[in-house]
């Protein structure tokens, strides 16, 4: 088997890389436990719910109005979702912060994650224009939750698994590649 130089397995970009392959695959677990258990939860009320209706019409209403928590769980499940997206926008800074470290640079003031990422490219002479979509993906990580923060109703947030799944893949593609040019731009011949 021959040995390849790369930075997924030279110090210390391999912990940076290691360090977002872990969160990615935690996100990926806790969205197919958040999806299951939701449904679960879903299911046993729209159980609840028939019990009601099979007894009679009038206590399926009662139930409709005051034992129904479909609002609850779209609610609940929408906060556990948006939890990643700060989970991943954690590792993404945790990360960079690392590498500005790393090379002695100064934190910036201002935007932390895109204000960094502009540093680095700056003075690594690096050009990540390729990825501009994932860029705004990494931008936009602030975006998303703060959105729903401030939402007044955390129902009108309707982000599915998929879209959580998608933003996390954006940031990695990215990430995955600012640590591979960091690292040719430290080993240019």
């Amino acid at each position: 088997m021959v040995y390849s130089k790369s930075y997924k397995n030279k110090l210390p970009y391999c912990r940076w890389y290691d360090n977002l392959c872990e969160t990615r695959k935690h996100i990926e677990e806790r969205c197919d436990e958040i999806e299951r258990k939701y449904i679960e939860k879903q299911q046993a009320n729209d159980a609840d719910r028939e019990k009601e209706y099979m007894k009679s019409e009038e206590l399926g209403m009662i139930f409709d109005q005051h034992g129904d928590i479909s609002l609850d769980i779209i609610r609940d499940r929408n906060q556990e979702l948006i939890s990643l997206i700060s989970e991943m926008k954690s590792c993404v800074e945790k990360i960079l912060r690392e590498i500005l470290r790393e090379y002695q640079f100064e934190e910036p003031k201002g935007s932390f994650i895109s204000s960094s990422i502009e540093i680095l490219e700056q003075k690594k002479e690096i050009n990540m224009s390729f990825l501009n979509q994932e860029k705004l993906s990494i931008n936009l990580l602030n975006k998303e939750r703060n959105d729903y923060e401030h939402e007044l109703d955390s129902l009108l947030y309707d982000k599915t698994v998929e879209h959580i799944l998608k933003c996390v893949d954006d940031c990695c593609l990215f990430m995955e590649n600012l640590i591979q040019k960091i690292y040719e731009s430290d080993y240019k011949s």
